[in-house]
């Protein structure tokens, strides 16, 4: 079982603002725990099943232009700076595992998200 990451964001901001003796820094840190707690989920997706015989879904966030894509093994990853006329050319391929794999995969950075 993994721990959450905010419940390791605030188990490390507990660590720091104990070190910490002067109260206007301690206010200082707090503040920046506290909005970096509400990134800390990552971006959102809003994912679309699809007909592939390797791919599950995929979803894009506009806002950070990453297309987030879940294999059929339950792996996901995410490709970065990705165009939105890029996703909706990915959702309108008549194969989106072939699309992924030849227009995504070879030009977008990746992070793997989950095995």
């Amino acid at each position: 079982m993994s721990t959450s990451p905010k419940f390791l964001l605030a188990a490390v901001e507990s660590d720091v603002l104990a070190l910490i003796q002067d109260p206007t820094l301690k206010k200082k840190i707090k503040t920046v725990f506290s909005n970096h707690a509400k990134e800390v989920d990552g971006p959102q997706f809003n994912m679309i099943k699809v007909s592939s015989s390797n791919i599950d879904s995929i979803g894009y966030n506009a806002k950070n232009e990453i297309l987030r894509v879940k294999f059929l093994t339950g792996a996901i990853y995410d490709y970065l700076k990705v165009s939105l006329s890029e996703y909706t050319n990915l959702i309108g391929a008549s194969s989106v595992g072939r699309y992924i794999n030849e227009s995504i995969k070879p030009n977008y950075g990746t992070v793997k998200i989950q095995d």
